[in-house]
């Protein structure tokens, strides 16, 4: 009964916290993803790709304004 109950209530805490953790995760590199971005920009390097050096097209730019990288080098 009762600790039954209780014990589901906890379990949705854990997971709710656990997504939260999740999402806070996300943000978080997705922050940092828009500052390197932004620091791009003022060093005329934005829409470069890191990993080869080639230009990013502009419609990955578009959909993905922090991209790092092109479609090839994924």
């Amino acid at each position: 009964g009762t600790e039954t109950a209780e014990q589901e209530s906890n379990t949705d805490e854990v997971e709710e916290f656990a997504a939260d953790l999740t999402m806070e995760k996300q943000l978080e590199e997705r922050l940092k993803n828009i500052d390197a971005a932004l620091q791009k920009i003022e060093s005329d390097a934005y829409g470069i790709c890191e990993l080869c050096g080639k230009p990013i097209s502009i419609e990955r730019l578009k959909a993905n304004p922090e991209a790092r990288t092109h479609t090839k080098c994924l």
